[in-house]
């Protein structure tokens, strides 16, 4: 899995790179942070773009499209566990088997034959538990000071989850409007949202994405990693990983900062290209001047 996550990312970054060093190259700073928006002025779509040029038609066509269908795709996946995170906190659905402490009186009895099951790694490796009696990998210190979460649990003591147990929290009637209407509020407030912000558009996806994005879909997980497997991991994958938590986390802050000021302080500044110097932060030079 690591290596199918790390080919991925990869050609990921790859695309990214292409588009932002091929759009670069072509608009220079005048290049909009979105590119749709540099080729096609959205007040005015039949006339010329923001950088001075009529772009294709049928150019433009497409790359809408193709941009719409990435965003029905991605809607679609990024809403998933919100919308199970709001059902589990908001109507009490999706609920976890409570996980019992440790109790070192309680379980006196078990302890040697922990300690036997340790020794034994080929048994433990094996997956071959005893009679009504479940392995676990995690160590006697971190049951004794009730640390295995619901994480590890669910990793340490595996169950197959079939697709029935998935459909039933869905089932009934009235199980079905509950969480319909709920969905459909998180989604009506998020077009309120949207509406709301659509001049600021891009200054709302910069501060969403450096902020939620950065500490969900990359701090997080890292995190989550090293309180795990904190114990089996070398001293340079805790090292990189260290140091991708703290890049990340400080180019979100800068991100963050920079998209809070246009969002909830914006200055009364109407400069078309405000990243150029001066002489070109009024007129379209770069394709235009290529182009003609």
């Amino acid at each position: 899995m690591p290596r199918v996550v790390m080919v991925t990312m990869l050609i990921i970054s790859a695309f990214f790179f292409a588009v932002a060093i091929g759009g670069y190259t072509a608009g220079g700073c005048q290049l909009s942070g979105n590119i749709l928006y540099s080729i096609v002025d959205t007040s005015n779509p039949l006339g010329l773009a923001p950088l001075g040029f009529s772009a294709n038609r049928g150019a433009v066509v497409m790359s809408y499209l193709f941009m719409q269908m990435h965003i029905s795709m991605a809607f679609s996946t990024l809403m998933m566990p919100p919308f199970y995170m709001a059902e589990r906190l908001i109507l009490g659905m999706h609920e976890n088997a409570p996980i019992v402490r440790f109790d070192p009186d309680a379980d006196l009895a078990h302890i040697n034959e922990d300690f036997e099951l340790q020794e034994k790694q080929s048994y433990v490796n094996a997956s071959t538990p005893l009679s009504n009696r479940q392995v676990s990998t995690c160590s006697l210190l971190d049951k004794s000071e009730g640390r295995i979460s619901h994480l590890r649990a669910a990793i340490e003591l595996p169950e197959e989850i079939t697709e029935e147990q998935l459909r039933a929290p869905y089932l009934g009637a009235k199980n079905k409007l509950r969480y319909i209407t709920l969905r459909l509020c998180v989604i009506l407030i998020l077009v309120i949202i949207a509406v709301a912000a659509q001049d600021k558009f891009l200054d709302l996806e910069d501060f969403t994405g450096s902020t939620a994005h950065t500490v969900n879909c990359m701090i997080m997980p890292i995190l989550i990693y090293l309180r795990i497997f904190w114990r089996k991991m070398s001293v340079l994958d805790k090292g990189v990983s260290m140091v991708v938590m703290v890049v990340c986390g400080c180019a979100g802050f800068y991100v963050m900062i920079h998209a809070a000021k246009e969002l909830f302080s914006p200055l009364d500044d109407d400069t078309p290209f405000p990243y150029c110097d001066a002489e070109y932060q009024e007129v379209p030079y770069y394709v235009r001047n290529n182009t003609n």
